[in-house]
């Protein structure tokens, strides 16, 4: 989060060298909310991601993992909470949505990833 000014300013000033020269900005972002508590997400700015990006690409999985209970790797509630967010801050032709295909087994302590054949 303390990189948020400088990371943004750096998105802009990328946007415009790159378009100048006819070449879009595809942004990949964490998904995150209004009330988003996960430090690195902070440092992603929508409103400036939407602003200068051409496509921003949230990712929208990982939810639930090896530090988490039992869970699904993109809960409804998260999914709709991010969306929301997003559709407030980017352009809606410029959102594209990142889901995982791959998840976890829990066996008690034990967490196993899983692809997506299995």
């Amino acid at each position: 989060s303390e990189d948020h000014d400088a990371f943004s300013d750096f998105v802009k000033n990328l946007s415009i060298k790159l378009h100048a020269k006819g070449l879009k900005l595809y942004m990949i972002a964490y998904g995150r909310d209004a009330d988003e508590t996960y430090d690195p997400a902070l440092a992603h700015d929508y409103k400036i991601f939407g602003q200068y990006a051409d496509e921003v690409q949230l990712m929208i999985y990982y939810y639930s993992n090896e530090y988490t209970a039992p869970g699904g790797q993109t809960p409804l509630k998260e999914y709709r909470s991010v969306l929301q967010y997003a559709l407030e801050n980017i352009p809606r032709e410029k959102i594209v949505i990142g889901l995982s295909t791959h998840g976890n087994d829990w066996e008690g302590e034990n967490v196993t990833g899983m692809t997506y054949p299995e």
